[in-house]
C-alpha cells in the first residue's frame, strides 16, 4: 500500500514539475556566474571539451574496462531495433546476464536485425569511480543547493554501438553527462511542457515511441511542444537538469558516458 501512494505522488510531482531537489535549489540572483544561473533555472548547457578533465577519458578503453570489471556478471540490455530500456513502453527492450569481455564479443558487432546489446548502468567497481572523480562539478552543485552533497550519488556508465537509442524519460538528479568516445545525439523537452504531455506520461517515460517524426493525429498533445536537439561530441559535457525529459541516441561506432549523479 505505501509502495502504491509513492508511486502516484511521483506522478504527480512529475506532473507539477516538483522534485525533491527543489527543496534544496537556490533561486536565481544577478550575482551568480553563468553556469550557477543556468542550474538555477533547469537550463541545459554544453561545455566544450568538459569531459577531457575526467581521467577515464583518457584510459578508459575496452581492455581497460575489462580488466577492471573482471569476471563480475553484468545486467546487458538487449533489443532487436537498436531501442533499449526495459522499463520503457516503447520499447522490446529484455536485459541478459554477461560479463563484460562476453559483452565486448558481442556488441562490437551490433548490427539491424539481429540481436543487439547495450550495458548501462552497471555496478562500478572502485577502481573506475576513482576515474570519474570531478572536485569542480560538486563544488559547482553545492554552491546552488542549501544542503550540500558529500560525492555524487550514482555514477553510471553507458557503452554501446550501432546507433543505440535510449527513448525519451526522466530523472530527478542533476545529470553531468560526459561523452567519453563516440559521439551522441541528444533530444531535449523541457520540464515546464509535463501538463501538456500528461496524456503520454508513464512515471518518468514518455509513450511516444517515434520524438524525432511525431504522428501528431495519434499524440495530439505534442503539437507545440519544443524539441531541442543537441549533437554531443568526443569530449563535451552536457548538464541535464533535473527533471528534463531526454532522449539519447548514439554513434554507429562505439560511444561511451559517463553520468555524474548530484
Amino acid at each position: 500500500m505505501i509502495t502504491f501512494i509513492k508511486n502516484i505522488l511521483a506522478n504527480i510531482f512529475i506532473l507539477l514539475r516538483w522534485h525533491e531537489e527543489d527543496r534544496h535549489l537556490k533561486p536565481p540572483n544577478k550575482n551568480l556566474s553563468v553556469h550557477q544561473s543556468y542550474i538555477a533555472k533547469k537550463i541545459p548547457f554544453v561545455i566544450k571539451g568538459g569531459a577531457k578533465s575526467l581521467n577515464a577519458y583518457s584510459i578508459w578503453t575496452d581492455e581497460y574496462l575489462a580488466n577492471a570489471f573482471g569476471e563480475q556478471v553484468l545486467d546487458v540490455e538487449t533489443s532487436y531495433d537498436g531501442r533499449y530500456n526495459p522499463d520503457s513502453p516503447t520499447t522490446k527492450s529484455d536485459l541478459v546476464g554477461m560479463t563484460f569481455k562476453e559483452y565486448l564479443e558481442d556488441y562490437s558487432i551490433n548490427k539491424n536485425a539481429d540481436e543487439q546489446y547495450y550495458l548501462t548502468a552497471p555496478k562500478l567497481p572502485t577502481k573506475l569511480i576513482e576515474d570519474t572523480d570531478r572536485p569542480d562539478l560538486l563544488e559547482l552543485i553545492n554552491s546552488m543547493r542549501t544542503k550540500t552533497k558529500k560525492a555524487p550519488l550514482d555514477v553510471q556508465l553507458f557503452l554501446g554501438n550501432n546507433n543505440n537509442v535510449s527513448p525519451m524519460h526522466t530523472d530527478s538528479y542533476h545529470n553531468f553527462y560526459h561523452m567519453i568516445d563516440g559521439d551522441k545525439e541528444i533530444l531535449l523537452i523541457p520540464s515546464s511542457y509535463n501538463l501538456q504531455m500528461k496524456p503520454y506520461i508513464k512515471s518518468n517515460h514518455l509513450r511516444v515511441p517515434d520524438v524525432d517524426n511525431i504522428d501528431f493525429k495519434k499524440y495530439p498533445a505534442m503539437k507545440g511542444i519544443p524539441i531541442f536537439k543537441i549533437h554531443l561530441r568526443k569530449g563535451d559535457l552536457l548538464y541535464i537538469p533535473y527533471g528534463c525529459w531526454h532522449q539519447m541516441k548514439g554513434s554507429k561506432g562505439r560511444n561511451l558516458a559517463i553520468a555524474l549523479w548530484y
